[in-house]
């Protein structure tokens, strides 16, 4: 099978999962854009703490050198990728997602009050910071998609192996008849080309990370500046974008909406006590979820 063909069947395996972090993703994002444009006058959010900690971030950054800004965001954001892998069954990826979309919404927010309510330069900030993050951003979705799915699956599988002991009163796999063995042994191939897509995904999703490290250092800033005395460059840029992630989320779109359908009807069962392996992804995802908003409500 050739790396392209494999490529596209991983992704299309996945794009339930990763139309739904796009979803999210960008309704966040927007969200927190309208939220902290709409909601403060520009004294009030240059007080918040959030904009004075990404003004301290940017601060940070801007007195590095083109390839120390490079290796720093090699080393930060490749970092987060391989965090999200090892924590996989915690949903970790799919929360942080979420949670970048509104730190872009935080940050062109920043820039449309820092400037005086200037819708022009929070659109030009936008459109300048996808020149890169239309590889980063999209690694990232690649590798919550795949992570997503992995964790549901994961959970999914401690659930049918609780089912099945729970059943036969046996320690499972030790003591499965027969029977049991062969549809275990069914699931073999499936497990392989299930471990094949996370790894094919996981790898895409981080060279493509990898890639904007030096396009953010030596490429955005003077595309961004370019932007800004050309507004109706950044705005056909931004469209393009649009269009882009749309084409991507519309793709899995219909794979979505069956497997949001699928566990809809599962949660429903579980209110009338019939169990379903997949009543357990869904409950952890929720209390992954629950515990992502703890911290980030309580942490400084």
């Amino acid at each position: 099978m050739g790396i392209a063909k494999r490529i596209f069947g991983a992704f299309r395996r996945n794009s339930s999962a990763i139309s739904f972090v796009i979803l999210v993703g960008f309704l966040v994002m927007m969200s927190s854009v309208g939220y902290h444009i709409l909601a403060y006058d520009s004294s009030e959010f240059l007080k918040e703490p959030e904009a004075q900690q990404y003004e301290n971030s940017v601060g940070k950054v801007v007195v590095m050198d083109e390839w120390a800004r490079t290796k720093y965001y090699w080393s930060h954001n490749l970092r987060v990728a391989n965090l999200y892998v090892v924590t996989t069954p915690s949903y970790l990826s799919f929360h942080s997602s979420a949670f970048t979309g509104y730190s872009v919404g935080i940050a062109t927010s920043y820039w449309y009050h820092v400037l005086g309510a200037n819708a022009s330069a929070a659109l030009t900030f936008l459109a300048g910071i996808f020149v890169h993050g239309v590889l980063e951003l999209t690694g990232a979705f690649i590798i919550a998609g795949a992570t997503l799915r992995a964790a549901w699956n994961f959970w999914k599988g401690v659930g049918h192996i609780a089912s099945v002991s729970g059943k036969s009163g046996k320690i499972w796999p030790w003591g499965l008849s027969r029977r049991e063995r062969k549809k275990l042994r069914e699931y073999k191939d499936r497990a392989k080309e299930f471990l094949a897509d996370f790894v094919i995904l996981v790898g895409l999703g981080t060279f493509l990370i990898f890639l904007a490290g030096p396009i953010e250092s030596y490429v955005s800033p003077s595309v961004m500046a370019t932007f800004g005395e050309a507004l109706l460059l950044a705005i056909t840029f931004l469209v393009i974008i649009a269009f882009l992630y749309f084409s991507i989320f519309a793709w899995g779109l219909g794979a979505m909406k069956r497997d949001i359908r699928a566990v809809y009807g599962d949660v429903k069962l579980a209110f009338k006590r019939k169990w379903r392996p997949t009543q357990l992804s869904f409950l952890m995802f929720v209390v992954f979820t629950a515990f992502f908003f703890v911290l980030l409500i309580f942490l400084p």
